[in-house]
């Protein structure tokens, strides 16, 4: 008996405290990834990761879509 109020009080600790910490900093990381999305796509950290080791010009698949896209000149 003693061990099921434990476990209960223990499920209902956890499943409080996460609320709690997420209505702070929850939002300030929801409108950051927003911002983030708004800036450039998924796609294109992607493609910009299979050009990292070619020549500018070369081609790569797209990880996305599977068209092949032209390697642009990379920012170091």
């Amino acid at each position: 008996m003693i061990r099921l109020v434990f476990l209960i009080t223990t499920v209902a600790l956890f499943m409080t405290s996460p609320l709690a910490i997420s209505g702070s900093s929850g939002e300030s990381t929801a409108a950051e990834a927003a911002v983030a999305a708004k800036t450039e796509p998924a796609q294109g950290i992607l493609n910009k990761i299979a050009c990292k080791d070619k020549e500018p010009g070369e081609q790569v698949k797209d990880q996305t879509t599977g068209k092949m896209v032209t390697c642009a000149k990379t920012k170091k």
